[in-house]
């Protein structure tokens, strides 16, 4: 049996909050700016390096113009379903495992992986996920952010790594 994955709540709202700035296509600067923040701030607290603040939340939510609320509500929709899946969701800001956050994890391969440069502005937009159908058989199938529905599913989005070439 395998080992039970742990990610934290305030990392599924930073994804969130990430996947809306890439979708707005905002550079980080304009966001850390907006904030008052440096970018080298900014980037820790995007990357999970800084440990995301309701300030921080909240400020972040404002310069995206996008409301708290909603991004809580898509958290709480992420949650449910990550836990349906077998995944733990730690509520403390402290480190979840000796492992680390296994999403967060995730999420740093994520964003380097062809998965995420070759994604579609067609993909279902953050805030509208996740979405349950069913399909002529009767099987569920969820629509969502790629890089959710890549650590949920990977044999169904696989992060295949860009060639480096020296």
């Amino acid at each position: 049996m395998g080992t039970k994955k742990i990610t934290k709540f305030t990392t599924i709202l930073l994804l969130i909050l990430k996947e809306c700035r890439l979708e707005r296509n905002i550079h980080q600067a304009v966001i850390a700016d907006g904030m008052g923040k440096s970018a080298n701030a900014f980037t820790k607290i995007e990357t999970g390096s800084t440990a995301l603040q309701m300030d921080t939340f909240l400020s972040y939510c404002k310069t995206l113009n996008v409301s708290p609320s909603t991004v809580m509500a898509t958290a709480e929709r992420y949650v449910v379903l990550f836990s349906s899946l077998g995944w733990y969701i730690s509520g403390s800001s402290e480190a979840v495992t000796e492992d680390g956050d296994a999403l967060l994890i995730h999420s740093q391969q994520y964003y380097i992986s062809d998965l995420f440069k070759n994604r579609s502005m067609q993909d279902l937009w953050v805030l509208n996920s996740p979405i349950y159908q069913h399909d002529q058989w009767g099987k569920t199938i969820v629509n969502g952010a790629k890089v959710f529905l890549s650590a949920l599913y990977p044999e169904q989005y696989p992060l295949k790594q860009p060639l480096l070439i020296a």
